[in-house]
């Protein structure tokens, strides 16, 4: 019963994260190592969370092998225990620097003190450093556990002044958000550590990237179901991020739409609608560059972010696509053609108040152009 009590939050969080990680995996774009690294580290988690649960199941069993297990058990526990942490904060540098790589080096730096901690977790066996299994099959500290304490500590006081130093550079809703979920593993950590017998440290972690993929999830890059493409969430997420760490930027936007999915509806059916949605969707991703950022807002709407564009740029780039669906159309063989219409502008803070109004202009020369020709109204 006692063993239970212990472990039953942590079945609890492994439980709850465990039905996180189905729903993110199915959800996110596994391209985007951001969106990697936060998979990577609920896996990580979820092992730590079930390393825990089993030392605590097996500790004091008096079955000579198990003595074995748990040894092993704790080795892969605490050398995971740092590395987790660490992971934590390469997850909150990459969202708080528009997902830019941090290089070797600086990976290395920050990764020095949870080597070390292999070192002396790996000796345990032999030496006691950090932890020991008794002939009684009872574990016990090390005077060295609380090196990886230390660490670990290290690593997520870091990401609460990661959070803190570029407190600027989030929205006003993030901020408060991410200072809150950062505390809870700093709180039941502590717990955990100086109060022997309550297991809070995973279970609290765990309970973190729930909360982080519920009030955040806006910050992954999440996918429209049919098509591929970022859906509007994200996107919208993506420009308010964007103009938030450098309002003077200019970019370029393309607004596209499908013209005449109704009629491929009704005459071909849905099935085949959605075809030549998905088929729009792969043409003007072959012929915009790999770092432009393509968004499905609805229905057959859809919206390309590019880079520091020029007017000519983005009239180039419009008229690649229009010859990609010109020589589709004439090699499909289909009973009706692709046809989109565009509408493109460069982002100018000092033209426009804010985002919502570039937002429309673009959306209007859309349809402005839909408007100039009466074939496709009809």
């Amino acid at each position: 019963m006692y063993t239970l009590l212990r472990i039953d939050t942590n079945i609890l969080a492994a439980v709850f994260l465990f039905q996180v990680l189905l729903i993110a995996s199915k959800r996110l774009d596994r391209k985007e190592s951001f969106n990697r690294l936060f998979l990577l580290l609920s896996l990580a988690i979820l092992s730590a969370l079930c390393l825990e649960t089993a030392t605590c199941l097996i500790n004091r069993r008096p079955e000579a092998w198990l003595m074995q297990v748990s040894t092993v058990l704790h080795i892969i526990l605490y050398i995971l225990s740092p590395f987790i942490p660490l992971l934590w904060l390469f997850y909150n540098i990459r969202l708080l620097k528009d997902r830019q790589k941090i290089g070797g080096a600086a990976r290395l730096a920050l990764a020095a003190p949870a080597f070390v901690n292999i070192l002396f977790v790996v000796s345990s066996p032999f030496t006691g450093s950090t932890f020991r299994i008794d002939a009684s099959n009872v574990y016990h500290r090390g005077p060295l556990l609380y090196y990886t304490f230390a660490i670990s500590y290290f690593y997520m006081l870091s990401v609460l002044a990661v959070i803190i130093i570029n407190r600027k550079r989030m929205l006003r809703r993030e901020l408060l958000s991410n200072i809150l979920i950062c505390l809870l593993p700093i709180l039941g950590g502590a717990v955990q550590v100086f109060v022997y017998g309550p297991l809070f440290i995973w279970s609290s972690t765990a309970l973190t990237l729930v909360l982080e993929y519920i009030f955040l999830q806006e910050t992954m890059v999440q996918l429209d179901g049919l098509t591929g493409v970022w859906n509007r969430a994200s996107f919208r997420y993506y420009i308010e991020r964007r103009l938030c760490r450098n309002p003077n930027e200019r970019f370029g936007l393309i607004y596209f739409d499908l013209d005449g999915l109704k009629k491929i509806n009704d005459g071909f059916g849905h099935a085949e609608g959605d075809f030549a949605l998905r088929k729009a969707v792969e043409l003007v991703r072959g012929s915009v560059e790999k770092d432009n950022i393509i968004a499905r807002l609805g229905g057959d709407e859809f919206a390309v972010i590019t880079g520091g564009a020029s007017a000519e740029g983005l009239a180039v780039r419009i008229e690649k696509i229009q010859e990609a669906f010109s020589l589709y159309n004439k090699a499909s063989g289909k009973e009706y053609s692709l046809i989109c219409s565009f509408g493109a502008d460069i982002y100018d803070p000092a033209k426009y108040d804010d985002i919502d109004g570039f937002l429309r202009h673009v959306d209007l020369l859309m349809y402005a152009e839909k408007h100039s020709q009466p074939e496709i109204l009809q």
